[in-house]
């Protein structure tokens, strides 16, 4: 039982890790111009969704993919 519970307790703390990689990884392919990519992202910073809420940088990212045709 004990095992478990360290085994619940250190997934439980790596979830934000792996969401803090994820939105790197999506924030760099954004940068390359991928459009797709900038929807996420920007709908990420809208949400607070592995990133910190932060709607400044939502609206650039959403306004870039826009820029670029997506009607998203």
């Amino acid at each position: 039982m004990r095992n478990l519970l360290t085994l619940v307790v250190v997934a439980v703390m790596a979830i934000p890790l792996f969401a803090q990689s994820w939105s790197k990884d999506l924030e760099k392919t954004a940068k390359a111009g991928d459009v797709e990519a900038q929807v996420a992202v920007g709908n990420a910073y809208l949400s607070g969704d592995g990133v910190k809420q932060d709607p400044k940088k939502a609206a650039k990212w959403l306004y870039m993919a826009a820029q670029a045709g997506n009607a998203k």
